[in-house]
């Protein structure tokens, strides 16, 4: 028995239906996409992963808000440093980059990424916050710095620490 024009119609509507919940569904499971920080650095890789792409040996910090930090020293785009590895519950949320020549540091910005804080100290992407600051924690690395953070990742995580 062959099904009517307009039942045929109906089943191709359910089908199309059914495949965009599936997808609405699927994207909604998605929602923790890498967000690209700098370099060979993304939000929400772990520090097993990371372990793998810094040659020197590193350790990490954490306390009982399960926020944890790594410090390495690193090169970015030509200049000596340390970089600071921000993770919560094992995942990266940010990086933080201390020069050892600020000046130089922010000249190579502007000129290699484009990235200059003359008017701003915090510039917001799409995705990413990229902040100039200044280290006063006793027991941080300490200098100026820049950070580069998965802004959605920081407030999720930020709603369930603070």
């Amino acid at each position: 028995m062959e099904l009517s024009p307009i039942r045929k119609q109906e089943n191709k509507l359910s089908a199309r239906m059914k495949i965009f919940s599936l997808s609405f569904i699927f994207l909604l499971g998605c929602t923790n996409s890498q967000v690209h920080l700098i370099d060979n650095f993304y939000s929400y890789q772990t520090h097993n992963e990371l372990r793998q792409l810094i040659n020197d040996p590193i350790s990490k910090d954490g306390d009982e808000n399960h926020l944890s930090r790594i410090v390495t020293h690193y090169n970015h785009i030509g200049q000596e440093g340390k970089l600071e590895l921000l993770f919560f519950d094992d995942q990266l949320v940010g990086v933080g980059f201390y020069p050892n020549d600020s000046l130089e540091y922010f000249n190579q910005l502007k000129t290699n990424l484009n990235i200059s804080f003359e008017e701003n100290t915090i510039i917001f992407t799409d995705k990413v916050a990229i902040s100039k600051e200044y280290d006063y924690e006793m027991g941080g690395v300490g200098g100026v710095f820049v950070s580069w953070v998965d802004s959605g990742l920081a407030d999720k995580y930020k709603s369930k620490i603070w």
